[in-house]
């Protein structure tokens, strides 16, 4: 539910400041104008989850902020091959890449992506098919 929150908070945060544009740049400049770090990578978040572009987490030089930007922008993709993309560093982000595609895919078959077995049960779980 936290991480479904702050994903909305991201969106938010990038259609308060963008609006729907196309100037992927111009965006990106209006995060860099931004005073906190966190809030520049948030914001550097929401362009790359709107346009679905990895390159834009590479700007992120925090390693916790850059992969939760590439799992953001794997989900948006809803293309599990683009789960590989994510470590699996403190909250088991890999594994929830494979969770939220396999949900938004109703396919069960791409829990099998995830190596910890209690996870892959949960996945298996929550996806009806």
């Amino acid at each position: 539910m936290k991480k479904a929150v702050i994903v909305l908070v991201i969106l938010l945060i990038g259609i308060f400041l963008f609006g729907c544009t196309d100037n992927e740049k111009s965006a990106l400049e209006k995060c860099d104008e931004l005073q906190s770090s966190s809030v520049i990578y948030n914001c550097y978040s929401g362009v790359a989850i709107q346009t679905k572009d990895f390159f834009i987490c590479e700007k992120i030089p925090d390693l916790s902020f850059k992969n939760a930007c590439n799992r953001d922008v794997a989900i948006e993709t809803e293309d599990e091959l683009n789960c590989e993309k994510v470590l699996e560093l403190y909250n088991n982000e890999k594994s929830m890449c494979y969770l939220q595609i396999s949900r938004k895919k109703d396919d069960k078959t791409i829990c099998n992506n995830i190596t910890k077995e209690p996870l892959k049960a949960g996945c298996m779980n929550a996806v009806p098919y």
